[in-house]
């Protein structure tokens, strides 16, 4: 079984290189030009283009073309189903980044990770470059971590350094704070899949992701960021802090069986990732800021 999942990982490897080429080229003939943005909430916060529809339609097909009996999980799928799920599944975000994109903005990626019962075992991120072209971030499990042809490889570092980049939500501060100062300078770019590569790639020192993450948000950048010796941590609620632990999969392993395509979709979880002496230090300072809601909910569980 090990040297046929091995066969296939080969299969997976060249098809996700290519898709994600394709993908990036097809995204590059929209980017720049007038494009109509429809919205899939009545507050206008979660726009959809053209280009999403187009890349999302592309991959699936040759997905399932080349995988029939595979699953494919798009961000751009109107709704989940209850199937259960085949061992392999393809989970996809055509466009991270769509405002960025509509506006002009060269931030922004398209996200194809590949799950083996739940864990990420490959993944590829098209983001673009300034030479009107675009780079492909790309790791398959035991393989490590490239950037094009390029090996690329986390630096171990304990702490942030002061002058270094680092990822942290706009909302960051309304919500948590750091025990101890903990040095960077913050960037918000506008695209998760872009962060992730960022990460990987060394421009970012790490990356603090708290807000409602999506499963297509992080699938392909997880692999890489492992592939690319880097740490990962999910964390779930407690009363004053974020409790964190190694990110492992996506299924909840005591319920593995019950897991569907509708609940997959569902998958949220706040995650830190960059070297494992930064991510542990970050797990370690991070807290909620006061808040009488918090405290009083905590205190009658309302």
């Amino acid at each position: 079984m090990a040297s046929e999942d091995n066969l296939h990982l080969l299969e997976i490897e060249s098809e996700l290189k290519l898709l994600a080429k394709e993908a990036g080229k097809t995204l590059l003939t929209y980017f720049g030009k007038p494009i109509h943005i429809e919205y899939k909430d009545s507050a206008q916060t979660d726009p959809v283009t053209e280009a999403d529809k187009t890349v999302q339609d592309l991959l699936k097909k040759s997905i399932l073309k080349s995988f029939p009996d595979h699953a494919v999980i798009g961000e751009e799928d109107q709704t989940g189903t209850n199937k259960t799920i085949p061992k392999y599944v393809w989970v996809i975000d055509p466009l991270d980044g769509t405002r960025n994109f509509s506006n002009g903005l060269r931030v922004f990626a398209c996200s194809i990770g590949v799950l083996r019962d739940g864990i990420p075992i490959a993944g590829a991120i098209f983001i673009p470059n300034g030479n009107k072209g675009g780079d492909i971030v790309h790791a398959v499990i035991g393989k490590g971590a490239y950037l094009n042809n390029k090996r690329i490889e986390i630096k171990d570092r304990e702490s942030p350094e002061a002058v270094s980049l680092v990822g942290i939500p706009g909302s960051f501060h309304n919500y948590y704070r750091f025990t101890d100062r903990i040095k960077g300078e913050p960037r918000i770019l506008g695209s998760i899949a872009y962060e992730l590569a960022m990460v990987a790639t060394g421009v970012l020192q790490y990356s603090a992701l708290l807000g409602s993450l999506a499963i297509w948000d992080v699938a392909a950048g997880l692999i890489i960021i492992k592939e690319a010796g880097g740490n990962i941590k999910a964390g779930s609620k407690g009363k004053t802090k974020v409790i964190w632990s190694d990110f492992h999969s996506f299924y909840n392993q005591s319920v593995k069986d019950d897991v569907d395509v509708a609940k997959l979709r569902k998958w949220h979880a706040p995650l830190v990732f960059g070297s494992t002496g930064i991510v542990n230090l970050i797990c370690q300072n991070l807290e909620y800021k006061f808040s009488w809601k918090r405290t009083l909910k905590n205190l009658f569980k309302i």
